[in-house]
């Protein structure tokens, strides 16, 4: 494995072991030893860009982790946990959580998900963080992470309601007309105990391609 590997996924065991300490599952470290190891991942990883990093939107955040158009999984990892540990941290020092961070968080944990990234803690972030953002109207493009995650994870009834929930509150575009008769496609090309598993049997599959198929003619 490449140096650079190694160098990431030490940081990671580190995050991690501060995330447990923050969320008060065992774990040796006190407080300040979580806050000054959150600091340290910001300078290794991060150098003197690290206020930086904190107020870039996630698509930039992307583009610096990318290559050739191709999302680095471990580095979407690292820097989620890294921004979910600072809002843990601002949490259990009884500031305001920074709901951006929390955000740029989901995120990049979502794009490492869907990479399929070797992390067991990934879908109880994800969880966890869409529970604390429950009440806030999130970014469309993190509605489409969310519709890529659900299809990932083969909930296919999840992701057929957030298809008809960006409907409603996106109307209709050229990328969710793309979007919704691939995703149409790819179900009806599956075997009905597939699809039975996502939670969504054939002839609902039918049912919400049709209802699809009107919304696309109503817009």
């Amino acid at each position: 494995m490449p140096l650079k590997d190694d160098f990431i996924q030490r940081s990671i065991e580190q995050l991690a072991e501060v995330i447990r300490a923050l969320l008060r599952v065992q774990s040796p470290l006190t407080l300040q030893q979580a806050e000054r190891a959150i600091a340290e991942a910001y300078e290794k990883h991060a150098a003197s860009s690290a206020s930086l990093f904190r107020q870039l939107p996630t698509d930039q955040l992307l583009a610096i982790i990318s290559s050739v158009g191709q999302v680095d999984k471990e580095k979407a990892y690292l820097f989620a946990s890294l921004f979910y540990a600072e809002a843990e941290l601002q949490k259990v020092k009884g500031e305001e959580v920074s709901t951006a961070l929390q955000l740029k968080a989901l995120d990049l944990f979502l794009e490492a998900a869907i990479d399929d990234v070797d992390a067991e803690d990934v879908h109880e972030r994800i969880a966890d963080l869409r529970h604390k953002l429950s009440d806030f109207i999130l970014p469309e493009a993190t509605d489409w992470r969310l519709f890529d995650y659900a299809q990932y994870s083969g909930k296919f009834a999840e992701a057929e309601t957030c298809l008809f929930e960006m409907i409603d509150q996106y109307g209709i575009t050229d990328a969710l007309q793309t979007k919704g008769n691939a995703f149409y496609k790819r179900l009806l090309a599956m075997k009905d105990t597939e699809l039975e598993q996502g939670g969504l049997p054939r002839d609902e599959v039918e049912e919400g391609r049709l209802e699809f198929e009107d919304a696309l003619i109503d817009a």
